[in-house]
């Protein structure tokens, strides 16, 4: 058994040495590890008796090479063990490393760059989402790797992934340009990948999100400190953005193929069309952003979390357009979108009762700047919702299609929940005082029985 973790520990040093090739050595240098992290990693090389270099291993030279190495970190560090091991021997840097090029984040120059800057025909959209789901499988219901990830800056290079897509590439690229001709060279090759790299490969942006979004939650989940850091950085309205920014993308999508088919109507036969231009995984971001956001409302239900979410329209605009939503997709598509998205509502709802915050249309806490009540927008898409999946329900037992009735109720159960804890009214806070004058718990124990 050691011998075989030994060889674990041994390809995956080899995976590291191939990554930090292609990074020119950004994952080893500059990089600082986690105090814990560092002291046991020279503790390990202290132990290590072998003195001869490790014999070279070839580079990468495709994307695909790279996704190969990655998929097989990603199957590796599933043990928790072998996750720990991974942050033991410096992969956190490698994998910022990545994550940092994909996203053009680094604004060093080459002068300031001891080693080459990574090809950005290598650091594609799919190495990116791998490289996020590998630091997500790493850190999930693994406390010492989470609190080692979160000392090396992890939380800080996955939002900064997400809030890339939200800047735009092209304003950055210009201004990239003009400071290269203001210190006289000209236009100069940047050193890390254009922040636009995704346009190059649209089909995959959506993937790059929702990994980013996964290795968030898996950064946060069971973790108070990661989930007080996601909410201190902003993290709430990165993620209700990227879910609302998902769903329209989705009905931009529908829409679009609707529109495709009525003007093909008069076509009989039609060549078969791929699915190129549709973002086909945005609904898989969308529910993977309104989970996260259930679990954050459930597990740590701050201040500035749920003041955010009941004050600013963005969340309930984005649970109301995937409530609202009734394509006839179930498991993998908008239903799973749906199911999520009453969740969050639900858990929303909750955690605003448990802290005394009322719901009501009325109420101060819902009426914002935007004029838009949150509650009864909320509730009207739930409503909707509800209904439409009994709708579906009742014509799916009539066709017999058991899997899409059972799909429909459970959509139907979570909508008939999330409008339960709308209702809900919020508990009253008691004083100090009220809790002082408690009357002290006493215990009634029988007299013992006389002595024969």
């Amino acid at each position: 058994m050691e011998h075989y973790s030994l060889d674990i520990t041994k390809r995956m040093k080899e995976i590291k040495r191939q990554l930090d090739a292609v990074l020119g050595g950004g994952g080893s240098e500059g990089e600082k590890a986690s105090d814990g992290a560092s002291v046991a990693a020279s503790a390990a090389s202290a132990n290590d008796t072998t003195s001869s270099p490790p014999p070279p291993l070839p580079t990468p030279a495709t994307p695909a090479e790279l996704e190969e190495l990655l998929e097989e970190l990603i199957e590796t560090v599933e043990d928790v063990d072998c996750a720990r091991d991974l942050a033991l021997i410096g992969g956190l840097p490698t994998l910022l490393a990545l994550l940092r090029a994909g996203a053009a984040s680094t604004s060093t120059s080459s002068s300031s760059s001891k080693s080459p800057p990574p090809s950005p025909r290598l650091i594609t959209s799919g190495v990116v989402s791998r490289a996020a789901e590998v630091l997500g499988a790493a850190a999930q219901a693994n406390p010492p790797v989470q609190d080692w990830f979160l000392d090396g800056g992890a939380m800080e290079a996955v939002l900064g992934l997400l809030r890339e897509k939200e800047g735009g590439g092209e304003e950055e690229g210009a201004k990239e340009e003009e400071e290269e001709k203001e210190r006289g060279g000209g236009k100069v090759p940047s050193p890390s990948p254009p922040s636009s790299f995704v346009k190059a490969d649209t089909e995959r942006t959506a993937e790059v999100r929702q990994k980013a979004l996964m290795a968030l939650s898996c950064l946060a989940r069971n973790c108070d400190r990661g989930t007080d850091a996601l909410i201190a950085s902003g993290g709430v309205r990165t993620v209700v953005e990227h879910a609302l920014a998902a769903v329209g993308e989705e009905e931009a999508a529908v829409a679009e193929e609707k529109k495709k088919e009525t003007t093909t109507t008069t076509t009989t036969k039609a060549t078969p069309k791929t699915s190129s231009s549709s973002p086909v995984p945005a609904p898989r971001v969308a529910r993977k952003a309104f989970q996260l956001l259930a679990s954050l409302f459930r597990d740590r239900p701050t201040e500035g979390c749920l003041s955010f979410s009941l004050t600013d329209p963005s969340f309930a605009r984005a649970a109301a357009r995937a409530l609202r939503d009734q394509n006839e997709k179930e498991q993998g598509g908008e239903g799973d979108v749906r199911l999520a998205a009453a969740a969050a509502v639900e858990a929303l709802a909750k955690a605003a009762s448990k802290a005394g915050i009322p719901l009501e249309p009325s109420s101060p806490s819902s009426s914002s700047s935007s004029s838009v009540s949150i509650p009864l927008l909320l509730r009207a898409a739930l409503e909707t919702a509800e209904s439409c999946a009994k709708e579906r329900a009742a014509k799916a037992a009539r066709s017999k299609d058991e899997h899409a009735r059972d799909w429909a109720e459970e959509e139907a159960a979570a909508a008939a929940a999330a409008l339960g804890a709308l209702s809900l009214k919020p508990k009253e806070k008691k004083s100090k005082k009220e809790e002082e004058k408690k009357p002290a718990v006493v215990l009634s124990l029988p007299a013992p029985a006389p002595a024969p």
